[in-house]
């Protein structure tokens, strides 16, 4: 009785591990057409998110759907604090999605 309530379980874990992994394809499937076609089918301009991270502002929009720790972001705001505590100094990490820099005028 025991057993088949493990396999239970682990068949509904399975399912819904497969079922994130589905739509996180989704969204790199559509955030790649968008690069070969120059249009998304996910995001239009609306979807625009911006923050500021060391006084550069970052649209990163099309990345609040992918981002691994989930959409942490507060559009608008300063989020250097935040991006400290997880990431350190390196921006490497969000500089394609480089707006501009605040700090040169």
């Amino acid at each position: 009785m025991k057993i088949a309530g493990i396999i239970t379980v682990t068949l509904l874990l399975t399912i819904a591990v497969l079922s994130v992994f589905s739509k996180i394809k989704s969204k790199e499937m559509a955030a790649q057409n968008e690069g070969e076609s120059g249009t998304s089918t996910m995001m239009g301009p609306a979807d625009k998110c911006i923050i500021s991270v060391f006084g550069q502002e970052y649209d990163i929009g099309p990345f609040r759907a992918l981002h691994p720790g989930g959409d942490v972001f507060k559009c608008g705001e300063d989020m250097t604090e935040t991006f400290m505590q997880q990431h350190g100094k390196d921006l490497k990490r969000i500089e394609k999605f480089l707006v501009r820099d605040s700090k040169a005028g």
